[in-house]
This record gives C-alpha cells, sequence and structure tokens, in this order.
C-alpha cells in the first residue's frame, strides 16, 4: 500500500467498512462510520498536502549555499539530504532523492506535483518550478533581472 509522499485513494486505505457487530460502548470501541471517514480524510489530504519544505541560503557559488533548515513527509535525515547547487547568477536548484524509504521500510519514489517560494528579503523575486521529478528549480533576483542576492533566506514549500 502506498503512503506519503504518494497519493493514497481511499480503496487503497480499505474502502467502506461496516460494522461486525453495533458498537456496544462508543467510549472505547470505534465504529466502522468513524473509521471510514477519518481514512476518507486522510485519502483527501494526501492529494493536497505539502510534502516538505526546504529553507536555503543563496550564494555566488553552490559550496557557499547554506541548507537553513528542512522538513519532508519521509524520513529526514542525512541520507535524504536535498543537493542544493547554483545553476548560473539568480538559478538555484534543490535536488531531492530519486527515491526515500518510508518508517515501514517501503521504497517510494519520488514525483513532485508543485512548488511555491517565498524570499525572506525585500524586494526580492523569487519564482519555483518543478523541473524533474525530484529536482526544484529556483529563480531569483530583482525585477526582471536574475541575481544571485546571496545571503537572501529562500524558503520552498512542495507537493
Amino acid at each position: 500500500m502506498p503512503l506519503l509522499p504518494d497519493v493514497l485513494s481511499f480503496d487503497e486505505l480499505g474502502g467502506v467498512k461496516t460494522d461486525y457487530i453495533p458498537v456496544i460502548d462508543p467510549t472505547t470501541d470505534l465504529s466502522a462510520l468513524n473509521l471510514n471517514l477519518a481514512r476518507d480524510g486522510v485519502a483527501q489530504m494526501s492529494r493536497t498536502a505539502l510534502r516538505g519544505w526546504i529553507r536555503f541560503a543563496t550564494a555566488a557559488t553552490s559550496g557557499a549555499m547554506v541548507l537553513s533548515d528542512w522538513e519532508t513527509t519521509w524520513k529526514a535525515d542525512v541520507s535524504t539530504l536535498p543537493v542544493l547547487a547554483r545553476s548560473t547568477a539568480g538559478v538555484f536548484t534543490l535536488t531531492l532523492p530519486a527515491s526515500v524509504l518510508d518508517a515501514l521500510g517501503n521504497t517510494h519514489t519520488i514525483n513532485l506535483r508543485a512548488a511555491s517560494v517565498s524570499a525572506e528579503t525585500f524586494p526580492i523575486v523569487v519564482a519555483a518550478s518543478i523541473s524533474s521529478a525530484n529536482v526544484i528549480t529556483v529563480h531569483v533576483g530583482t525585477g526582471s533581472t536574475l541575481s544571485d542576492q546571496a545571503g537572501t533566506i529562500v524558503m520552498v514549500q512542495f507537493a
């Protein structure tokens, strides 16, 4: 069964269930209806929930870029660190692993669908796009001119 970061369907979460016997004590027993509603909510949320975020500082070289903080729905540790790189002036890439393990040891292929970005400095202009299944490209500059804006903290959220 897929788990986040994958999109889940209600059927993958077990589909509709019915009570084998009526709930005897609603303070200790959970009805099938309650579980159906909870699993449907999880399935719906899996289609729109963020999969993670990355906060980094821009720089004039890849080696000088700083990963400030990050978090994902999958195991966020050294084995899944995003790789930060500067492609050209004002263009940066954030590469996530091609696949990750969930807490149960299942492998999930990363397939990003959307990204949004903001800069913590004004009047910096930023834009983000998904350039491949596991790569986000971030454009930074002022007005219509791309520039590194070294030291600018950028926050990228992705689904």
